[in-house]
């Protein structure tokens, strides 16, 4: 079949097209038509000289005008640029935006291929079906970032306003003025500025009258925007941030409530205590007493707490309604709990027990606590806590209480009523502890306290549930207090008795009474002086009230089995063990003379009751070594587990960091010409707290404190003597 080959187009781009001959066509002529009905390339649209200057108006930042402008000309030469829409650094404008573009696609390109070489790692570990989504997520958001790290396209401005140029120092005044006028709870507190110095507060600090301030110190106008922004941005992810100069280090923010914090040395310190106690106390009880005690949340009298949380069952539209008048009692009446958390064991269970209080009737003191523990170990509920399976007394107990100054182990009142307790009782040794100040959150009793809280919730007791407390005169009448308060506390107990927790119930019991603890209190302020008196004064106690020599005699018998019994203790442990010495006065001693206290066991086939696991840093885990925490690692303790087996004993203060802080800062104290230079450099500081295990930040917050309390006492100190001088002269003339 004959054919016919016709050529279109120009040379470079020609094409080739075949077709049957035909005889009667001339193709000659038909090429031309073709070369005309050929599809022509299409050129970009066009927009007026007056719409483009528009979108340029409408665009907010400088980068947007510039892109607009590249679509808009971009095919386009100089000259056309020039005549079409008045542009004349068209091809400067079009090098820039297709520099910028490069650039943009060779960061896509690098973060594509860091993102594929993660996404194939991953995939070999952990495979996930949602994976290559989120980091494509997290790779659009890095590269965003680079831009604008990069400020491409965006127009050169300097970052110094001239505020700022002219005042290089305006950020740390602003810094002055704002920590000059906080009134916030560090400087009330005992060691803060303000309750010492009494000085007047004056207004609180706003950006309006820090305004008013730094234009009359610079004798200039200021506005409120440019004030704002020498400070640091309050959004950091927002595109204002680029605004702010941050040369302030100000926020405009609430207060916080940091209860979490714990501004105390010793809290790493005690919680490796009590991590080894914990397994030392709890592995075995048959022979041993646990008992963890603190004091409940008051319940007021006449008040009625609600919780969205704890809700009352009830006849709907018969809900309890509490109204104002029920709130009339002027006289605070509370009721308090003192829990009782006994701990079981690998081979008993809980008990739970607490001991209702009224504020107006019991007294709340190491006394009352002994009576009340006395008449706990008479309930048959908890015989398992105080008896052996032979209807004996344990022999050992470990008590844990809280900081307060009515159960403190290292008060002496304290002391003698558990020594008390020890020789009463014939215990062979008493041990009880107390965490570090602010950590008594982490007894296991602050879980029974709050079931006692919820307990009681939606539950309204009046404080006249047997009258008036007040007669025709006005007169308090104080047996009709103590009727309302003891028929109060038989409501609370009836309403919350045998309340569900855990695996058990909470048992609640009136505070001990009768002779025996109204003789003990009313003997409580003979024996805090008397403990408190030297031997001489004691010698003349004796000699001045020979009516009660028996009682005295009894205080040195309690107080000497106190001095043969106690062993290595501090302010967080008072240990007493029996020595078995024939002269002491003890029973077990006297029964047993000559024995050896090393055979007491903390449980049976365990470590001697002479051990104890003070804390002692751990050379293998220390900064340099540890791989768990690592930057802020400050050190870790030994466990138990390594104290018994090298049989470690150290001394009870030697990593006491609150202790061992304080001695540091006295003996600079010493040699130092000022209250400053008694606190350590940074270099000290960070021998400190690897030392002693706690972060550097620790360090200097402790040397800090000393340093103000130093200062305040000496302030507090010449203002004494001054106002002593000032007296002598008024008195001499």
């Amino acid at each position: 079949m004959p054919i016919v080959l016709v050529t279109l187009g120009k040379i470079g781009c020609q094409m080739i097209y075949v077709i049957e001959k035909d005889e009667k066509t001339n193709y000659s002529l038909f090429v031309q038509v073709l070369e005309k009905f050929r599809e022509k390339p299409t050129s970009a649209p066009e927009i007026s000289r007056e719409k483009l200057a528009t979108l340029k108006k409408l665009a907010s930042k400088e980068k947007d005008r510039r892109l607009i402008m590249y679509a808009a000309t971009s095919h386009l030469s100089s000259k056309q640029a020039k005549r079409q829409y008045g542009i004349g650094n068209h091809q400067e404008s079009r090098n820039r935006v297709e520099n910028a573009l490069t650039e943009a696609e060779e960061i896509e390109t690098a973060y594509q291929r860091i993102m594929d070489s993660e996404e194939n790692a991953k995939s070999r570990t952990v495979p996930q079906s949602n994976q290559k989504r989120r980091l494509k997520e997290k790779y659009r958001r890095k590269i965003r970032k680079k831009y604008e790290t990069l400020k491409l396209l965006k127009r050169a401005s300097s970052n110094r306003s001239t505020l700022l140029k002219r005042h290089p120092g305006i950020g740390k005044r602003i810094e002055e003025i704002v920590r000059d006028s906080g009134v916030g709870a560090d400087k009330w507190r005992s060691s803060g500025s303000l309750t010492w110095e009494r000085k007047k507060v004056g207004q609180k600090i706003t950006f309006q009258r820090l305004r008013q301030q730094l234009q009359e110190e610079y004798s200039e106008h200021i506005s409120h925007g440019a004030l704002v922004q020498l400070c640091v941005p309050r959004n950091s992810r927002h595109s204002s941030k680029t605004r702010y100069k941050s040369v302030a280090n100000i926020v405009s923010k609430r207060a916080r409530k940091g209860f979490d914090i714990k501004l105390n040395a010793d809290e790493k310190w005690s919680n490796s205590l009590y991590k080894s106690l914990n397994i030392l106390q709890k592995k075995d009880n048959s022979n041993a007493t646990y008992i963890n005690r603190d004091d409940a949340a008051g319940f007021r009298l006449d008040t009625l707490a609600t919780s969205s949380k704890f809700r009352s069952i009830t006849i709907r539209g018969e809900e309890d309604l509490a109204t104002r008048t029920d709130f009339t009692n002027k006289e605070q009446n509370v009721l308090q709990v003192s829990s009782y958390f006994c701990t079981g064991s690998e081979t008993s269970d809980d008990c739970y027990a607490g001991i209702v209080k009224c504020n107006k009737i019991d007294p709340k003191n190491a006394g009352q606590h002994f009576c009340d523990l006395q008449m706990l170990r008479s309930k048959p509920e908890f015989k398992s806590v105080f008896f052996s399976s032979e209807d004996k007394d344990k022999e050992i107990d470990f008590i844990r209480v809280d900081g307060g100054g009515d159960e403190n182990p290292a008060h002496n009142e304290t002391r003698f009523m558990w020594t008390k307790w020890h020789t009463d009782r014939e215990k062979l040794a008493t041990i009880v502890t107390t965490r570090y100040s602010g950590g008594s959150f982490l007894n296991e009793v602050e879980h029974l306290n709050g079931q006692l809280s919820r307990s009681a919730n939606n539950l309204f007791i009046p404080s006249t549930l047997c009258g008036n407390t007040r007669d025709q005169s006005g007169e308090v009448d104080q047996d009709t207090v103590v009727a309302n308060q003891n028929a109060a506390r038989d409501v609370y107990i009836e309403r919350v008795d045998k309340t569900r927790f855990k695996d058990g119930e909470i048992h609640l019991f009136k505070c001990a009474s009768g002779p025996d603890v109204s003789e003990i209190q009313e003997q409580r302020n003979g024996l805090t002086k008397y403990l408190k008196s030297s031997n001489a004064a004691k010698r003349k106690l004796k000699e001045t009230s020979p009516d009660e020599l028996e009682r005295f005699q009894y205080m040195d018998k309690i107080l000497t089995i106190m001095d043969n019994h106690t062993v290595q203790g501090n302010k967080y442990v008072f240990r007493l063990v029996c020595c078995f010495k024939q002269d002491c006065p003890h029973p077990v001693c006297q029964s047993r003379p000559g024995d050896d206290p090393s055979s007491i066991l903390w449980y049976p086939g365990g470590p001697s009751i002479m051990f104890f696991p003070w804390p002692v840093p751990d050379p293998d885990r220390q900064p340099e070594h540890c791989t768990t925490c690592q930057p802020s690692c400050s050190g870790h303790f030994m466990h138990l587990n390594q104290l018994v087996e090298n049989d470690i004993t150290a001394d009870p203060s030697t990593y006491l960091a609150s202790e061992q802080l304080a001695k540091v800062f006295e003996e600079r104290r010493r040699v130092s010409d000022s209250l400053d230079d008694a606190v350590p450099d940074e270099e000290t500081q960070v021998l400190l707290s690897t030392r002693y295990c706690i972060s550097k930040k620790m360090v200097s917050h402790t040397m800090n404190h000393l340093c103000q309390v130093a200062k305040n006492r000496k302030r507090g100190a010449e203002k004494a003597a001054a106002t002593r001088a000032a007296r002598r002269n008024d008195a001499h003339e």
